[in-house]
């Protein structure tokens, strides 16, 4: 069992998982309801009288609800939430249906990443190694797409492809609400990458959902109680700015626009410009934003 749930993205180690845990654990009839304070006290004892952190458990909560994994009514002050049989196959189903999507992507990009080995000209091949060995390597060209699915493959393959441990990414997050359940898996991914010990640096705008702050705090949190290097902040403007995922300052995937949904990886040997003032514009927005888990809380983050 533990596998098949592991193809929907279900880890029994993750805090996610302890919460709902206590949730069910407290839940003794089909209709009962428990408080925060409740679950507080349920998980303290599933984790061995360890005292979690509020912030965090709220966090979960709301992403549990997102998901389907339980219920909450808000007709009281005081919160009540409530699981069962019902809700736990409401929140598979929606586990199942990202993890459909995740895997259809993977295929279609190991799909065109097979198609591009398959067309590969020898010739031409063997001139780009001659060239190397003499010294003579060209400019890395700009790469324009079209369609969602094929920035993504894009930013998988110009900026996740290549990463090593210490590389730093920015990103700005704004643009991933584009499709329904695309942003969940993008932030599965950018989970991953911390996991190889690269540095994140993300952007968010002010005018931030309630939702998706609480989402983002807590892949926040949870990154850096494993002592992962993974910061977001929210700009404290609202104008536009640059939409892209960087590498390091190698290059950018610029959006460049909405309808029709397009970008353009931008290597910085051939628009060293526009890429050095993109990164600089990023960093000067994330140096003075404000920390995405301080606005969920509250309070100021911990250092």
């Amino acid at each position: 069992m533990g596998e098949v749930l592991g193809l929907l993205g279900f880890n029994w180690d993750e805090k996610k998982t302890s919460v709902l845990r206590a949730v069910l654990r407290l839940h003794e009839k089909p209709d009962s309801s428990m408080a925060f304070k409740d679950i507080r006290q349920q998980l303290e004892i599933e984790e061995g009288g360890h005292k979690g952190d509020d912030a965090l458990i709220y966090s979960i909560l709301s992403v549990l609800e997102e998901e389907g994994f339980i219920k909450v009514d808000r007709s009281a002050y005081v919160h009540n939430y409530k699981s069962g049989a019902a809700s736990i196959a409401r929140g598979l189903e929606t586990l199942r249906e990202q993890a459909i999507d995740a895997l259809m992507r993977k295929h279609d990009l190991l799909k065109s990443e097979s198609e591009r080995v398959a067309s590969l000209d020898p010739v031409d091949l063997t001139n780009q190694v001659i060239d190397a060995v003499r010294g003579e390597t060209k400019r890395e060209k700009p790469v324009f797409v079209q369609g969602l699915d094929e920035i993504l493959k894009l930013v998988d393959s110009k900026v996740y492809g290549s990463l090593r441990e210490g590389d730093t990414i920015r990103i700005t997050l704004d643009w991933l609400n584009y499709r329904l359940g695309m942003e969940r898996d993008r932030l599965r991914s950018i989970r991953g990458v911390l996991k190889r010990g690269v540095r994140i640096k993300a952007l968010v705008s002010p005018e931030l959902d309630e939702m998706r702050l609480q989402r983002y705090a807590q892949l926040i949190l949870e990154t850096q109680s494993k002592g992962l290097d993974g910061d977001m902040r929210l700009r404290n403007r609202s104008d536009a700015t640059y939409q892209f995922v960087a590498r390091n300052s190698e290059g950018i995937v610029l959006i460049v626009s909405e309808s029709p949904f397009s970008a353009t990886w931008m290597p910085a040997e051939s628009h060293p410009d526009l890429v050095k003032n993109a990164i600089e514009s990023f960093d000067l927005d994330f140096d003075s934003g404000q920390s995405i888990v301080e606005r969920s809380t509250g309070r100021p983050e911990a250092k």
